[in-house]
């Protein structure tokens, strides 16, 4: 994975948390056609771009997955100063 990649990945993984703390309850499907408006380029599927890009949020309890939403902890974190 080359710099250029990773960065972009970081970015998309960014701006899919961003859009599911902002909007609450999403779908892989809707952030997708929230990335194709915005002319976000997704490479390969953009389904499973998405759902791999949100993976490490899953596993550190950021995002639920299935239907994506902001958890608890996720949440409360937030509000704290960075």
């Amino acid at each position: 994975m080359t710099a250029r990649t990773r960065s972009l990945h970081t970015d998309l993984r960014y701006l899919l948390v961003l859009h599911i703390h902002r909007h609450g309850l999403t779908t892989v499907s809707e952030m997708v056609t929230m990335l194709a408006d915005i002319g976000f380029d997704v490479d390969g599927r953009p389904s499973k771009t998405v759902s791999d890009a949100l993976r490490t949020d899953v596993k550190l309890d950021r995002i639920r997955s299935h239907r994506w939403v902001a958890s608890a902890a996720a949440r409360a974190a937030a509000h704290l100063p960075h």
